[in-house]
């Protein structure tokens, strides 16, 4: 099937993305809160999308105003 050290990712995966906490998890499998956050961070969905309630603007705002900023000089 797979190294243990896969199927410990596979397991601590699947717990935290069921609702334990990364630590309790880690601890569990003798691994590290960091080790656990690892493997879970690119399967978890994110929680803001750019510009939807944050002060960042969109990247289309950010061109816009850079192309407006070049015209001004020329």
């Amino acid at each position: 099937m797979g190294s243990g050290e896969e199927q410990a990712r596979r397991e601590a995966v699947m717990r935290v993305l069921g609702g334990e906490p990364p630590g309790k998890v880690a601890a569990d499998l003798g691994r590290s809160d960091r080790w656990a956050r690892k493997w879970v961070a690119p399967l978890r969905p994110r929680r803001r999308q750019l510009g939807q309630g944050s002060f960042s603007r969109s990247q289309d705002t950010v061109k816009q105003d850079a192309r407006r900023r070049r015209s001004a000089w020329c």
